[in-house]
């Protein structure tokens, strides 16, 4: 009776050794989530039109009372034209108001930063003044929200087209355009690549994730995106942005948003090709936003140390949301 008490105990002790490897072998490999972020796009805020202004409303009530963001991105088209920035002001600092407040916004710009009215195409004679006032007003409502030191805020220069800050040692990649020709009747964006597109290349070359925004998507890669509204270099006759799409695809790891196309997600989803709001381009993905002025929709990012989750959300209400679709990438 003793030498099977022994046994048995013997036998437990291999059983809980065992069951004791198996519970660190999978601790060890599961992923650690390290903070979320959302993508907004083509707000289109502008004095008058209840519309586009409630549902962006309706998105940062919704980002702030469901989700612990570290920070939350506009890409592009903020405002409707370069006249609105105190009504995006306004806003914003309504969605502040509460016990609840947002978690800090970057913005980039698009087409409709450099327009004096929403109809009218961008005025190349107004680059330089229209660039200092977005970085101006941009800079002065992100001074009035707060954010923790895992997120940078440095003011972005009123005459760079680009900017980069950090989330967790993570570099954020602001891209935009460097120019508007006269002649230009399109609203693509014209990277320079000894300007902007050098140093986007020098921040891309490093371990772990790294997310670029630019308002117009790499053309043929988002549904839509054809030579009229996506990424050109006009100085080197590249109309179809060629050079950027090499140098994107050669970095792994690196996730890019675009939006513009205003491509719903009940529409277009995240399948992998070029009719949908997502796409493999070499070791990048590129992924499409949904205009806020249509729908109400944005992109849920969670990153982890292997893994990125984007998710297609819905901002029902100020409390109540939907996840339409999502996809992962994996660390390389």
């Amino acid at each position: 009776m003793k030498k099977n008490k022994n046994l048995l105990k013997f036998m437990s002790a291999i059983v809980t050794t065992v069951g004791l490897i198996s519970a660190t072998s999978i601790s060890a490999s599961a992923s650690t989530r390290l903070y979320t972020f959302d993508v907004l796009s083509d707000t289109h805020v502008k004095s008058g039109d209840t519309n586009a202004n409630t549902r962006l409303s309706t998105a940062l009530n919704c980002i702030k009372s469901n989700f612990d963001d570290k920070c939350i991105v506009i890409n592009g088209d903020v405002v409707d034209d370069y006249y609105q920035y105190s009504t995006l002001d306004s806003v914003i600092r309504n969605a502040n108001s509460g016990s609840e407040k947002l978690p800090y916004i970057y913005f980039n710009f698009g087409n409709h930063e450099f327009r004096a009215a929403a109809s009218n195409s961008s005025q190349s004679e107004w680059y330089k003044w229209s660039l200092n006032e977005f970085a101006t007003k941009t800079n002065a409502i992100q001074a009035s929200l707060s954010h923790d030191s895992d997120v940078t805020n440095n003011s972005r220069s009123s005459d760079s087209s680009y900017d980069w800050q950090y989330v967790k040692n993570n570099v954020f990649f602001f891209l935009g355009t460097d120019r508007l020709e006269y002649d230009q009747q399109n609203d693509c964006a014209d990277l320079n690549r000894n300007y902007q597109l050098s140093h986007l290349d020098n921040k891309l070359n490093s371990s772990g994730w790294k997310f670029v925004f630019c308002h117009q998507p790499p053309h043929g890669v988002i549904h839509g995106a054809d030579w009229r509204n996506s990424i050109c270099e006009r100085a080197y006759n590249d109309p179809n942005g060629e050079y950027f799409q090499s140098l994107i695809s050669k970095h792994n790891n690196t996730i890019m948003f675009t939006s513009h196309m205003h491509n719903n997600f009940n529409t277009y989803g995240l399948d992998d090709n070029c009719n949908s709001n997502f796409h493999q381009l070499g070791g990048s993905s590129v992924f499409g936003t949904s205009s806020v002025l249509e729908a109400s929709q944005g992109l849920h990012v969670v990153v982890y140390d292997d893994k990125v989750t984007v998710k297609a959300v819905q901002y029902n209400s100020d409390n109540d949301y939907d996840v339409i679709e999502s996809k992962t990438i994996s660390l390389k």
